[in-house]
Parts: C-alpha cells; structure tokens; sequence
C-alpha cells in the first residue's frame, strides 16, 4: 500500500511539470519525463549534468528504479537497488519488501533450516517473532517424534521459555523415570533425584533407592555395608533390622576373635546391646587369665583399675599384694618395704614388712656410721627397736667428730645436743684448755674475758686472771713515764696483792729495785693459790714455774697423793 501511494505521487508531479512552458533544456526535460525510463535519465543527465532539473531527475531516475524494482519483486532486484542507492528514499522500503519476500520463502520451505536462515539474516526483521515460534514448532515436533531425553534436553536449552515447556519437562520427567526404573541401580536414582528432586516420581524412587540399597547390604552382609546404608537411612524402613544384624556380625566377629581389645570394641559400640552382658563376662575372664599368665604387678593393677568390684577382684588383690611383698623381700631394701607399706598400709604382711624394714634402716646406719645416718633412723624410729644403741652410736660418733676436729664450734656443737652426755666432763675440761690457749695466742682483753666467764673455776683460772690483769695494766705504760710507771706497779702489787701485777714489774723490771724480795712474795702468794686450788694441774703449773723453789718438795709430794685419791 505504502509503495502504490508514492507512485501516485510520483505521477502527480510529472503531470504538474506537462503545464510548464519551456524551451531548449526544459522541452528535453519534459520530454524526459514524458517517457519516464532510467536510460533516457541517463541520457539527459549526461547531456545536462549541471541543471536546475538536476537533481529532480536524479530523483525521478531512482523512482524509475524503484518501480521497475517493484513490479519484479526479486532478491537480485532488491539488491540491485541498495547497491545503487544505499541510502536511497526507498531503501527502507526495499529492505521491508526484501524482509517479507525472505520470509514468504521461508513459510514455503516451512523447514528448521529456512526459518533459521532467515533469523540470521533477519535477526530484528518484520517476521522475526513468527519466524521463531514457527522454528519452535517445528522442533516440538522433532522432538516428539524422536521422543529422547537428550532432544527434549535441548529444547529446553534452546527455549527456557518456550510455548511447549511445560509438556516437555512432564515428558523429560517421564523418559528419565522410565530409564532409571529400568536400570534399577543407586546412580541412575540418584541422576532422576538431582535432576527432578520435586519431581512427580520422586517418592516412588526414593523408596525404589532404599530397597535397592538395603538389598545390596544384605547380599554383602558385613559391618561397613550396614554401616553405610544406616548412615545413609538413619530412619529408614529397614534401619531396625539393619541394626541387628549389624549387632550381630559385632558379636560373631568379637566371639570368632576372642580378644580384650575386640570385646571393648563392642562394649564401646553397644554398652547395652542384646550380648553386652555375655561379652562383658567374656572379656573379664579373659583379662583374669591373662593377668595370671603375666603374673606381675602391673597387670594386676590394670585389672583391679578396669574391675574394681567384679567377681575376681578380690583375689586378684591378694595375688597382687603377696607379689608386691616377695618383690620387697627379693629387693630387701629400705625403699621396697616402704614401697609396701605406702601400698598396704593395713596389709597382711605390714608387721614382718615393718620390722624388716627398721631393722634394714639400722644396719644402714650402722654401715655408714654418720651422725646422719643415726639421726636419719630416730628421725623414722623414735620408739624403734635399736633406739638405745642407736643413740649411743651417734654420741660416740659426734664425740669422735669432736675429737678429730676439736675447735669451739665442735665442742659447743656436741654440748648443745648432748648437755647430760657421756663425754660432756671430758670435754669441758678440753674445751677449757682450748680456750684458754685462744686467749694465750690472741693476747686479746676480750678473749680472757670469755675464758673467765665461762670457766670462774676453770684449770687455767688464776693464769687467765693474771694475764688478764697484765695486760690491762700494760696499758697504763703507754701513758706514764718509766718511773711513773715502775711505782705504779709496785704500789697496786703491794695494795692488791696482786700476783700479775709482781709478775708484770719482774717482767718489766727485772734488775729493779726490791726485785729479789718481789720474787719471794710473788712465790708465796703463788704457792697459796696452789694450796687453795689443790689440784695436780696447779701443783704441776707451780713445779714448771719454780723448779727450785721452796716448796718443791711438797708440791712433788701433794701431786702423787693426789693421783693416789688421797
């Protein structure tokens, strides 16, 4: 219709140009028009290429094409227009006229591949809707009749949202159903379910999987095929007889094998299964025999850890203790008794065990002979069988410790521990000697003075004092002149009576004046000293002093009655 109206139009203006009048150019012009044919437009163009009718007859020549185009009605003529006038003023109508003619091949072929060559080259074309819902028919209709799941597959590939979708996923569903009911296996139900798991046979393939795996666990009929079908059906139709038959094979295969550890195994997996209380007995009797066999304590102890109430716990018990008590009897070591009786405080051998026991620990003491080693055994036995002895070994030990290392620590050291001990007389009196020659060594004011206090009635008494009294009057030298000095002394010996100071100005002043009569009273208050004190020690100290003194006889005399107890 669009094509006859521009004709008209076309027309209308020829007709108006007849009426014009003209000359030269404008008669060929007419004349031209008149005839109306592309050569003569030619002809004219190239006779007058610059006109004012120029570009009229340009137009009037494309229009002469266009008709010549339309009565032809041809893709080659169609062609030949848009070659020349690519962007002509009736190009679109060409392509629509070239489109339609296009499709009216393909509605005549009415075949897949006519409908999809012209989608290919007319992908947005006039026809282009009917043209696909033509092609999809066309393919529905393959389908149907190949009537396969892979074609049905594909329609639905090619046409998510095709107008026959629904009728082919019923079908797609029942093929697949078909082929894995015929099939029959765990994979071709597992394909239908991934594949349609909302799908219309869904449940009758989910119970035909069951069957179908329940089926394969009986025909293989061991732990593991049970195993993965309850893990599979936790709650299936067949999951209580699974249970039990799975229980069963634990029990065949516990009793087949008759170990601990297979019986745990099943105590562990069903601790109240239908055999748990048989096996349970299975496997303490043969953990008893067992431990009997080994026989030692360890086992023992890991069958009264595992049975602590059962039937041969007791005995077990016993068997454990009197190995426990050979083996510290074996060892016989202090250890292994305590061992024994940190075990068995109550036990039946704790007497012989004890006493075994103190009497080891003693004659270790014995052996090491330490005053340690006897501490150690009062320490542990305060009430002990060897206390007395032991008590006398180690003051005989410390005395002699004292003895081979006589210094004031030592001695002060055994007075400390033993103030009422056997050898406590024999010490002071060494200890007196001992510090009393500190004294003597040091020359010290502070060191007789420790001597006198401790010892007002010591041996060395009147000798400490004297050296005592020296010493602090040798001070006063240092501050008075020598015969300030000299009088000094003899007024306090003469005042006091003070044998240190005679002794001291003898020492000083050895050739002085009164020096011999000085001596002779020195001596006599000396030898009364000795009198008072009437010991062999003073007695002797005076013979060591006064060799050829006056009372030299009696001194001698005095001393050997003494020793006799007179």
């Amino acid at each position: 219709m669009k094509i006859d109206m521009q004709k008209k139009w076309v027309l209308s203006i020829l007709a108006s140009t007849l009426f014009i009048g003209c000359s030269g150019i404008d008669s060929s012009f007419q004349r031209v028009k008149l005839v109306n044919t592309i050569p003569q437009y030619e002809l004219f163009l190239e006779e007058y290429p610059q006109t004012i009718y120029t570009e009229e007859v340009l137009f009037l020549k494309e229009a002469a094409l266009f008709a010549s185009v339309q009565d032809e009605k041809t893709d080659q003529a169609f062609n030949r227009y848009l070659e020349k006038y690519p962007n002509g003023f009736y190009t679109k109508l060409v392509n629509e006229e070239k489109d339609r003619l296009y499709f009216e091949k393909s509605r005549q072929r009415h075949t897949i591949a006519a409908y999809d060559a012209y989608l290919v080259r007319y992908p947005s074309g006039l026809f282009a809707t009917e043209a696909k819902s033509y092609r999809e028919d066309l393919i529905y209709f393959d389908i149907k009749r190949s009537n396969s799941i892979e074609m049905y597959e594909e329609y639905l590939y090619e046409f998510p949202q095709g107008k026959y979708v629904e009728t082919v996923e019923k079908t797609r569903e029942y093929l697949f159903y078909l082929e894995v009911k015929s099939e029959d296996t765990i994979e071709g139900y597992d394909r239908y379910i991934q594949n349609f798991p909302t799908g219309n046979y869904v449940e009758e393939i989910l119970t035909n999987r069951e069957d179908l795996w329940y089926k394969g666990t009986r025909q293989t009929h061991t732990i593991t095929a049970y195993d993965d079908y309850l893990t599979e059906y936790p709650n299936g139709r067949y999951s209580a007889q699974a249970v039990q038959y799975r229980e069963d094979l634990w029990y065949n295969q516990a009793r087949e094998k008759s170990s601990i550890e297979v019986y745990s195994a099943y105590l562990r997996e069903y601790p109240n299964g239908r055999y748990s209380a048989q096996v349970s007995q299975y496997r303490e009797d043969l953990w008893y025999n067992q431990t009997r066999k080994e026989n030692t304590i360890q086992s023992y102890s890991t069958y009264l850890s595992e049975y602590p109430n059962a039937k041969y716990s007791e005995i077990v018990s016993q068997y454990r203790e009197n190995l426990w008590y050979q083996n510290a009897r074996k060892e016989a070591t202090v250890e292994s008794y305590a061992s024994y009786l940190r075990e068995y405080p109550n036990g039946r051998h704790i007497k012989d065990a004890s006493q075994y026991r103190e009497d080891l620990w003693y004659q270790n003491a014995r052996k090491e002979a330490t005053v340690e080693s006897y501490a150690s055994y009062l320490r542990e036995y305060p009430n002990g069988r060897h206390v007395e002895a032991t008590i006398r070994y180690k003051e005989d030990v410390w005395y002699k410790s004292v003895r081979e290392n006589p210094t004031l620590e030592a001695f002060e050291s055994y007075l400390l521990e033993y103030p009422k001990g056997r050898y406590v007389n024999r010490l002071l009196k060494e200890r007196d000697n001992l510090l009393f020659q500190k004294a003597k060594k040091s020359q010290k004011i502070e060191d007789y003075e420790e001597y006198i206090s401790l010892y007002p009635n010591g041996d060395f008494i009147f000798q400490a004092k004297d050296d005592y009294e020296i010493l602090k009057l040798k001070k006063l030298k240092e501050e008075l002149s020598e015969e300030e000095y000299r009088k000094h002394l003899e007024n306090y010996a003469r005042k006091k009576n003070s044998i240190a100071a005679y002794t001291l100005y003898i020492d000083e002043f050895p050739t002085g004046e009164g020096s011999t009569r000085i001596r002779r009273i020195r001596e006599e208050l000396i030898w009364k000293r000795v009198k008072r004190a009437n010991t062999v020690n003073a007695y002797e100290t005076y013979l060591k002093e006064f060799s050829n003194g006056k009372y030299v006889r009696t001194a001698k005399k005095t001393i050997e009655n003494l020793k006799l107890g007179w």
